[in-house]
């Protein structure tokens, strides 16, 4: 294939994806960004207090469910990078979250009839945690080069506004449970759209 039929190829494909969403009303995709907070003071003293944070989600269909709390389930992925002098701390998560809309929010769905919608959510899943770079070595002094992964359960409890069905922004406290001995949780805060 040309490099001239691969540049004709994505025009074509927004085209027919803007064309698909004005059809449905469906908002089944996420996508967010923003910044990561360190709670442990071992790790910002490693690497840095804050860092970057992305996200993108698949938003579920209805499961049908008539009673209780009407939640909008997704599938997220999740990654977090905090670093400084060449030490860095990635936390990548597959979560299964559900967030529902407050009562009294106008909808008892995160994305409802109301232009503007406040909504909590709580994810469970995995977590990844990842450090590289140098560590300083107790009593003696010297530094070390460190490089360790596990993975770990992971959970996360979302405060969050929808804005016109698409935008919208979330805090979050991230449980990302330890390496070697030290606490990854954090806080996060994102802005992110719907589509």
């Amino acid at each position: 294939m040309s490099t001239r039929t691969n540049l004709l190829t994505i025009p074509v494909l927004v085209m027919a994806a803007s064309a698909a969403k004005a059809q449905s009303t469906q908002n089944n995709i996420h996508a967010a960004v923003g910044i990561n907070y360190l709670l442990d003071s071992d790790a910002r003293d490693a690497t840095k207090a804050t860092g970057f944070r992305a996200e993108v989600g698949y938003h579920l269909p209805n499961m049908g469910v008539e009673s209780g709390p009407k939640l909008d389930y997704s599938i997220d992925l999740t990654w977090a990078r905090n670093e400084d002098s060449g030490n860095r701390l990635d936390n990548m998560g597959l979560y299964l979250t559900g967030r529902s809309a407050f009562e009294g929010a106008g909808s008892t769905h995160v994305v409802g009839k109301s232009s503007t919608t406040p909504y909590w959510g709580l994810g469970v899943g995995i977590v990844r945690n990842e450090f590289r770079g140098t560590v300083q070595q107790g009593g003696s002094g010297g530094v070390v080069n460190a490089d360790d992964s596990n993975y770990r359960f992971g959970a996360r409890l979302i405060l969050g506004v929808t804005f016109n069905n698409s935008f919208f922004v979330e805090g979050a406290y991230n449980y990302n449970g330890t390496l070697d001995g030290t606490r990854t949780d954090s806080l996060s805060a994102v802005v992110g759209i719907r589509f």
